[in-house]
């Protein structure tokens, strides 16, 4: 009786929101289960609501009993966020863990041997094991899922017939991986007309693997993690793959954040995320990034309860057309795609409150296409408004003093 009356429950809440169109949230339970074991959420997919359920390979007990989903009016050659989040199928899951799997053989296999490097055309170092890991999985790919898109560092971009494109950096980390340091990961993500909606970080050398899927919360080799309270960056601990990374105006915007941060650390490349996912770090801040970089990451890292966006705090989401190129020109694998379509700034964040401080600090605002040293689009200076509302701006983000930065 109890299980047809929240079923009728939520049946109520999904007519209210069809007939009002101020309506944009409405809530399913997936905890609640009637005696034959099927849950008001599967019951309600009828009628056209996502089932926001764990897969068999990532139980998530222990994570929130409802969620709460918004939507958002979009035209009909543009997919909501909520319909790529009921676009994650159990077998999608699967398939990325079957994905990892294959890469770790190769991975493993060339590990700590004299494999030669070469250089690519952005001057990154590249591997028999990028290459093997990578073609691997295109080929799984293309055989279980031939109308799918794949976007990978090393081969370039392969538009499908579908919404769904597989983003694969295959040894993410290449100069940690071929100096026998065990802090690389294969990144394997999966996006729906633009939104990440599946992130998969495999660190085969330790057989430790973090998995986000959209509404569904993150793991860690099997159990729920999540991030861990931190209010301001003075308590926060912060990671970022190289200083490197930043240069020009990218280098001034970091380096306010940096300041006001803990601890500052470097060198961990897409391993990082993973620890802020687990609560052991609080903060990444990186530049020069490309989709295959990052798209994995954002379900991990919100579904462990952090944010994770662009240095403008915008969603990550990635949109490639065909009828801007193809291909794997400009060593990047992208066909000339990347300037015009991705942010290269990334920030994320354990908990939302220290992001929307690193967002404050940073004031950046691209002012054009960017370049190879990030001078081009520029933090917003504090010269283009007044000096003490720059002030209050750090004061309200740290609760400490007001430190100008000059060029």
């Amino acid at each position: 009786m109890e299980s047809h009356f929240s079923t009728l429950f939520y049946s109520y809440i999904i007519l209210f929101c069809s007939f009002n169109s101020s309506a944009s949230v409405f809530l399913v339970s997936p905890k609640h289960t009637s005696r034959s074991g099927v849950t008001a959420a599967s019951r309600l997919s009828s009628f056209g609501v996502p089932r926001y359920l764990p897969t068999p390979r990532s139980v998530l007990a222990g994570a929130p009993t409802s969620r709460v989903i918004t939507a958002t009016a979009t035209s009909s050659s543009s997919s909501s966020r909520a319909e790529a989040v009921a676009a994650v199928r159990p077998e999608l899951v699967e398939f990325a863990h079957k994905l990892a799997d294959e890469a770790a053989v190769i991975t493993r296999k060339y590990f700590r041997t004299p494999v030669e490097v070469d250089t690519k055309g952005d001057d990154s170092p590249v591997t028999i094991a990028d290459r093997t890991a990578e073609d691997v999985m295109r080929r799984l790919i293309k055989s279980s899922f031939p109308e799918h898109g794949i976007f990978g560092e090393e081969a370039g971009i392969e538009f499908g017939s579908s919404k769904y494109m597989w983003v694969l950096d295959p040894v993410d980390g290449t100069k940690s991986f071929i100096t026998g340091k065990p802090l690389f990961g294969t990144l394997i993500a999966l996006t729906y007309d633009g939104y990440p909606i599946l992130g998969v970080i495999d660190q085969s050398i330790l057989k430790e693997r973090w998995v986000g899927v959209a509404d569904q919360g993150t793991t860690f080799n099997g159990k729920v993690v999540r991030t861990r309270a931190c209010d301001t960056l003075r308590k926060a601990y912060m990671y970022t793959t190289t200083p490197a990374m930043f240069a020009g105006a990218s280098e001034v915007a970091y380096n306010r954040v940096r300041d006001q941060c803990k601890i500052p650390m470097y060198g961990c490349d897409c391993y990082a995320y993973g620890l802020v996912a687990m609560g052991l770090a609080d903060l990444v801040v990186e530049a020069d990034l490309k989709p295959y970089d990052y798209m994995a990451v954002v379900p991990i890292i919100e579904g462990a309860g952090g944010k994770m966006t662009d240095w403008t705090g915008k969603d990550l989401i990635w949109k490639p057309s065909p009828d801007t190129g193809s291909g794997s020109g400009g060593g990047d694998g992208s066909g000339g795609l990347l300037p015009q379509g991705y942010p290269g700034e990334i920030v994320a964040a354990g908990d939302p409150r220290t992001h929307a401080e690193t967002i404050r600090l940073l004031a950046w605002s691209p002012s054009g296409p960017q370049n190879a040293n990030h001078s081009s689009p520029g933090a917003q200076s504090y010269e283009d408004k007044p000096l003490e509302d720059f002030c209050s701006d750090v004061k309200n983000a740290s609760e400490g003093e007001c430190r100008v930065y000059e060029d």
